[in-house]
Parts: structure tokens; C-alpha cells; sequence
């Protein structure tokens, strides 16, 4: 009975601290998430230029949409209508669309959204303080390192502009221990052990299947060479392993083949994002701010502040000390050579195509890894390898964690058992010189949140007379740079298709990717109405070019909000295609469905 209650009581003990943990990273999201919580997570999403963060609030809406309507959630036309596009050769997130679904049905997409984001560093970080328990690492050592990696600038920089596919990072730490009791540590059953992990990667594959990438990227060469290092040991340690493995596999490979085949070969699916390498992060990156982030639309433009010249390869150097300091243990803990061989490998991949001394400078003498692994594995072309850096932060935190963890045992053993309160300052005092560095890098707190409240008229364009949703062409469009548009539509609960949108779509004749629909003259249209004269006269052949264009691709309304530049113009336009509009609110709506069947073209409005 004694021993029954004593286990009874440290269940309790674990439990209890864990929620205590969960609840101090909540309410340092929340202290991140702090300008947001004010405005209204209801009601506002982040202010970006970038379509990113709108195409996520789509994305959130969509699978429970998608679910209701009986319609396959892997492809969908109602954006890029009539063509479409495959979401799942698009950054989507089947997984957390699908476990915050109740949100979205009781309230909103963008509030789902919004509570997932200041989820993702609360779930990032408790993943990395589970393992860190399970390794038996003191609380205070396995909540500093899980505030270390779940609230790193790779997480929270990717989370602040809409990547949120890069946010929820439960799937390197969870693999991380999985690999290890599967081919090192070899404890519990294979059988078991590689069910989970199979479970797990396929979790992962519809949260984001580029870190899955990225995790293969990184784990088979760690595992080869540990197993070249300890080669005597394979043949005791095999059977095991391939046990474990092959279950992994195959409980994977069960649940994934469909999924793999469409995203491969289904429609609308993009072979390849990226033409080349792209730059990542720099040789200074991992411990100073670095002017640019390789990225094109993120280079910082001459006078930026410090503040926002870190990018997502930024841990401090506090952190990068810390790991360094786990050197110490290697003679007793030979696994941490194989960590910090696979942390430089990180760092390495990081820099994609090529070294860069600084942000500002893109002078190199020699291509990087990246470069070499592309150019043998085609596949590895869509790998942002930037992003990479956020094994490369897992991993730092791991040793850091080592460090610390050793620091304190030896303080112990000094002291004695009386030593535990200092032991919590030590820690306490570790945990603030890493994450302050990393919350200046992070950029917190985050500000700039714009009211998505969706204009009326969006909400009142009709269905077609079989049910079927009306394709529409709206202003402002739903392009790469306005993602508040793809908001609306997720928010107001799909009434229409959007001609429009922001997507990777494969281009005719071409198996390359594209942003946005295909080049048409309804997309210049509403892309050059701003710069359109605002007494501007359609000649004859002009209103037959639009209205063909219409009837072509099937779009049945058209769509104008108020003050948005060139509405007044794109206005006068439409009013000399269809006639008057019907006004709505701040929006005003023409049916185009008359050119659509017949053709028909008004007379000028002089």
C-alpha cells in the first residue's frame, strides 16, 4: 500500500508541476501576444503586407468547411476559381485546422488562428520540457531549455507573419527521443516504439511536411554517423531497430499513401516551388543581428533598425556559451559529440546556397551544403533552409540544457541536499540571460493588428441557380501582398469563389509554381485600376475583351469595396460593362451572369 501511495503521490507531483509549466509559457505568450489580446482575437489578425498571415485564417477555415460540405479537402476551387489549387503542395495545416475545428464552427477561422498562434510557443516549448523530464533533468533545467526552444525567434518570428506551419514544433524533440530509445538507447518495445513514431510523422506531415523534410535531412546523417562511430554495436543493437523502424514505416506509409500520391500527382499539384537555392542565414546570424534574411521581400532596406535586422537563425550568445559548455560532459556523455555534430550541421544547412559573412554582404567563396544536397536530391528544392534553424535552436537548447543540468549536479554534490532553492536561482538566472536576448531577436512584443471585419456585401453575393457557389472577382484582390481579402472569405463561411487568391498553382505548360491566378485580363483589370483614369471611356472592342474574359472563366459577379485605390475607378468601369451596381454597406456588386451566358455588353456610360 505504501508503495502504491507513493507512486500515487509523485503522478500528482508530475502532473502538478507540468500544468504549472504549461501555465508560466501561456502567460508568456500571452505577454507576447499582448498588443493582439487588446485589439481582439475575434476580430483582428497581425498587420503584414505579406498575404501570408490571410492565407492562414483561409487555411484554418477551410477543413472544417471543406468536412461539412462533403468535398475533398486536399484540393479546392474556391480560390483560384475555376482552376484551383492543391493545398497540399501549399503551406497548409491539416492537423491544427483540424484539432482547433470547434473554435472555428463556434466562432471564427480567425479566431482559431489567432488561439493557435499564441498556442504554438506554449506546445513548442512543453514538447522539449517533456523530453528533457524524461531524460530526468531537473523542472527548473527542462523549463529553461523548453522557453529556449519554443520561444526562439525561429518560432516566433515564422508565427508573427503567418508561417504557421513552422510553429507548432511538437515533432523534433517527440522524434528526437523516439530515435534515440530506437536506435541507441533501445529500451521499452520496437514494436510499439515505432508505432508512435509512425503516428507521429504522419501528425507532422499534415502540420507542415517541410520539417519533416527537414528532420530527415538532419537525422539520417546523424544516425549514420553514430552507427560508423559504434559500428561494433550494430549488430547487437539491429533487430531492434529495423523492428522499430519498419513499424514506423509501415504505419506511416499506411496512413500516408493516398496523401503522398496527390500531393505528387494529384490536380493542380506543384512540382517545385523554388528554381534555385535561395540564401539562408549568415555566418554571423547565430549570435548578431544580420541585415537580411536571404529572402527577397524580407531584405531590410538601408537605415532599419537593430531591432528588426535578427533573423530566424538568432539564439544569442549566452545560448551558443551554454551549449559550448557541454563539451565538458562529452568524455562521460559521448552522445553530446553527436549532438553538436548535428547542431554545426544545422548551422551549415542553415546558410542555403551559399556563405555569407554578413546580411549585408552576399560575397562567398564556396557554395554551401544546401547547394551540393539539391543538386544530388532534386526533392530537396522546396526546403527552406533557413527554416532549418530551428533543429539547429532544438539541438542548442539541448545542450545547454546538459550544461546547466551538470552545473547544478555539481553545485549539489558541493552543498548538499539543502542547495535546491539556489539551484532554482541558478537556473531562474540562466533562463532569463538566454531568453532575453531571444525576445529582443523574436521582436516581442508583437504590435500591428488590423480589423478584418468582412464588408457586408461579401457576405450577401448570391449562389448560382443550382446551389453552386458564384465565382467572383473582387477589389481588393487576394494577392501575394493583401491577405485580408482571403480572410474575409474564410471568415464569412465560403458564400462565393474568389477568382483571385494567393497560392502556388501550376502555370499551363509548365510544372513550375506560381503566386496568384494566371495572367488574364480580368487580373490587370482589377491589378491596374488605381492607375486607370477616372473619367476613363471603354471603346467597344474593350468592353468585348473584358466581357469575353468574363464569359471565359465563368466569373458571375463582381465586386468593389469602398475605399481601396482604384474602387472609383474600377467602379466606372463595371457600371459601363453591367450597369448600376446594387450597393451594400461600403461595397457594391454587379452580376456579370448576362455576359457569362450570353455575351451581352452595354452601351457606354458617357
Amino acid at each position: 500500500m505504501t508503495d502504491g501511495t507513493e507512486v500515487e503521490s509523485k503522478h500528482s507531483s508530475t502532473l502538478t508541476a507540468g500544468l504549472i509549466v504549461v501555465a508560466l509559457y501561456t502567460l508568456a505568450s500571452l505577454f507576447c501576444w499582448q498588443h493582439l489580446l487588446e485589439a481582439g482575437v475575434t476580430t483582428h489578425m497581425y498587420r503584414l503586407n505579406l498575404g501570408d498571415v490571410g492565407q492562414g485564417v483561409w487555411f484554418m477555415g477551410w477543413l472544417p468547411f471543406a468536412i461539412g460540405h462533403h468535398t475533398n479537402p486536399f484540393v479546392s476551387t474556391y480560390m483560384l476559381a475555376p482552376h484551383g489549387f492543391n493545398l497540399l503542395t501549399n503551406t497548409n495545416f491539416f492537423l491544427e485546422a483540424l484539432i482547433l475545428a470547434p473554435i472555428t464552427e463556434l466562432s471564427s477561422p480567425l479566431t482559431s488562428f489567432n488561439v493557435a498562434c499564441i498556442a504554438a510557443p506554449v506546445i513548442s516549448a512543453g514538447s522539449l520540457y517533456f523530453v528533457l523530464r524524461r531524460y530526468e533533468m531537473r523542472r527548473a533545467v527542462a523549463f529553461v531549455g523548453g522557453l529556449v526552444y519554443g520561444f526562439s525567434p525561429a518560432v516566433l518570428q515564422a508565427d508573427r507573419i503567418g508561417h504557421f506551419n513552422l510553429t507548432w514544433m511538437f515533432f523534433p524533440p517527440l522524434a528526437l527521443y523516439l530515435i534515440d530509445r530506437i536506435c541507441f538507447r533501445q529500451t521499452g518495445s520496437p514494436l510499439r516504439l515505432g508505432l508512435v513514431l509512425g503516428l507521429l510523422a504522419v501528425a507532422q506531415f499534415f502540420s507542415s511536411p517541410e520539417i519533416l523534410l527537414d528532420c530527415v535531412v538532419v537525422g539520417v546523417p546523424a544516425v549514420a554517423v553514430a552507427a560508423a562511430a559504434n559500428w561494433r554495436q550494430i549488430a547487437s543493437h539491429a533487430r531492434f531497430a529495423l523492428a522499430a523502424s519498419a513499424t514506423a514505416i509501415l504505419t506511416a506509409g499506411a496512413l500516408l499513401a493516398y496523401p503522398i500520391a496527390f500531393y505528387v500527382t494529384g490536380p493542380d499539384h506543384v512540382s517545385y516551388v523554388n528554381a534555385a537555392v535561395a540564401p539562408g542565414a549568415t555566418l554571423s546570424s547565430l549570435v548578431w543581428p544580420s541585415g537580411t534574411t536571404g529572402h527577397g521581400f524580407l531584405v531590410a532596406p538601408p537605415g532599419t533598425p537593430l531591432l528588426h535586422r535578427f533573423d530566424l537563425a538568432f539564439v544569442g550568445p549566452v545560448i551558443v556559451l551554454l551549449a559550448l559548455g557541454a563539451l565538458a560532459f562529452a568524455r562521460r556523455h559521448r552522445a553530446i559529440l553527436l549532438l553538436w555534430g548535428a547542431a554545426l550541421w544545422c548551422i551549415v544547412c542553415s546558410w542555403g546556397a551559399a556563405t555569407r559573412p554578413t546580411g549585408t554582404s552576399h560575397a562567398f567563396g564556396w557554395h554551401a551544403p544546401a547547394w551540393y544536397l539539391v543538386s544530388a536530391f532534386p526533392l530537396l528544392r522546396n526546403v527552406g533552409w533557413l527554416r532549418i534553424s530551428i533543429l539547429t535552436n532544438l539541438l542548442l537548447a539541448l545542450l545547454a540544457s546538459i550544461t546547466l543540468e551538470g552545473v547544478l549536479t555539481a553545485w549539489r554534490a558541493a552543498h548538499g541536499q539543502a542547495s535546491g532553492r539556489v539551484e532554482g536561482l541558478i537556473a531562474g538566472a540562466a533562463g532569463v540571460l538566454m531568453a532575453v536576448p531571444m525576445f529582443i531577436g523574436g521582436r516581442v512584443p508583437f504590435a500591428g493588428y488590423v480589423d478584418v471585419s468582412v464588408p457586408a456585401v461579401l457576405r450577401s453575393i448570391p449562389a448560382l441557380s443550382d446551389g453552386r457557389p458564384s465565382i467572383a472577382l473582387i477589389l481588393p484582390g487576394s494577392g501575394p501582398f493583401a491577405g485580408t481579402p482571403m480572410a474575409w472569405q474564410a471568415i464569412a463561411g465560403f458564400p462565393y469563389a474568389d477568382y483571385d487568391g494567393y497560392a502556388w498553382h501550376p502555370q499551363a505548360g509548365s510544372k513550375t509554381g506560381v503566386v496568384g491566378p494566371l495572367p488574364t485580363v480580368l487580373v490587370y483589370i482589377t491589378a491596374k485600376a488605381a492607375e486607370t483614369s477616372p473619367t476613363v471611356v471603354l471603346s467597344a472592342a474593350q468592353r468585348r475583351q473584358i466581357g469575353g474574359a468574363f464569359a471565359k472563366y465563368h466569373v458571375t459577379e463582381a465586386v468593389v469595396i469602398d475605399g481601396y485605390p482604384g474602387s472609383k475607378q474600377l467602379t466606372r468601369v463595371y457600371n459601363q460593362l453591367f450597369g448600376s451596381g446594387r450597393r451594400i454597406g461600403n461595397g457594391e456588386i454587379w452580376n456579370a451572369a448576362r455576359i457569362v451566358e450570353s455575351g451581352e455588353v452595354r452601351s457606354p456610360v458617357k
